[in-house]
C-alpha cells in the first residue's frame, strides 16, 4: 500500500521537509516546521536542518 509509494517518493519527501524547515520564520524552532521548542532540545532546528541536508545529500559529514 503505503510503503511503496512512501519509498518511491523519499527524495521528495526529505527535501520538502528540508525546504519546509529552513523557509520557517522561527528561530529555535515552532511547531510548524520541528515541533514544539525545547521539546528535543535547545538546537532542534539547527540539528533538524543538518540531518536533513546529509539525508538529501547537501552535506557529507555531520561532524562540526
Amino acid at each position: 500500500g503505503f510503503s511503496q509509494r512512501l519509498f518511491e517518493l523519499h527524495d521528495t519527501l526529505l527535501e520538502a521537509a528540508l525546504e519546509l524547515v529552513t523557509d520557517c520564520r522561527c528561530r529555535d524552532g515552532c511547531p510548524a516546521c520541528v515541533g514544539p521548542p525545547g521539546e528535543i532540545g535547545p538546537e532542534t532546528k539547527a540539528v533538524t536542518r543538518r540531518l536533513l541536508k546529509l539525508l538529501t545529500k547537501q552535506e557529507k559529514s555531520f561532524e562540526t
